[in-house]
């Protein structure tokens, strides 16, 4: 997975691999399956009832939550882009936003032993339901800031630079609220809030 090992290591490569299609593809796709994959081993290790059927139907609500409310709030993220004075094009917003899901994925990747662990030692669904939340609150975190380099490296400005901070932040903040609320809805929806 070698766009994978430079989305976590040299950012700048990737981003700069909009100039190559091929490889832009592939990264995509690469991007796409790392998240798909992370997201549902974290899904699987969530549950306290380890049965086929109740790591099978977790797996899928949990890719659910994440890739449904993403292009749910998608368009708003678009829209946001563009009031705020963003050049950014909707294929480089869907690269970004698929790496910030491959990012995702990887970080539930890692905390995943570390669900299983407690999903495995706890009889409280609560307990689990709040661990669950905040790691995924955690690697959302990690997703919208990958997406804010990614808006920082298209206006060719310094990571450090006063207008970078202010157009990275503001509206992604604001969006960040709006897809956390529209995933918790979405759990909520699919029962993930009201069991274990």
């Amino acid at each position: 997975m070698f766009g994978t090992s430079l989305l976590l290591k040299n950012k700048q490569a990737v981003f700069e691999s909009k100039n190559q299609a091929g490889l832009w593809k592939r990264y995509v796709l690469e991007f796409f399956i790392v998240g798909v994959v992370g997201i549902a081993v974290f899904g699987a290790l969530s549950v306290t009832d380890f049965t086929w059927q109740s790591v099978g139907e977790r797996m899928w609500k949990v890719l659910v939550v994440y890739w449904d409310s993403l292009l749910i709030c998608l368009p708003s993220l678009f829209v946001f882009s563009i009031i705020r004075g963003s050049r950014i094009t909707l294929a480089e917003l869907l690269f970004y936003v698929v790496g910030a899901m491959a990012i995702i994925g990887v970080v539930l990747l890692s905390i995943a032993p570390i669900i299983g662990f407690f999903a495995w030692t706890t009889d409280i669904p609560e307990t689990m339901q709040f661990i669950s939340v905040v790691v995924g609150g955690i690697a959302l975190i990690f997703g919208i800031n990958y997406i804010g380099q990614g808006y920082t490296f298209i206006h060719g400005l310094r990571p450090s630079g006063d207008m970078a901070k202010k157009l990275s932040k503001d509206f992604l903040l604001l969006w960040f609220i709006l897809l956390a609320a529209v995933m918790l809805q979405m759990a909520n929806q699919l029962g993930l809030l009201g069991q274990a």
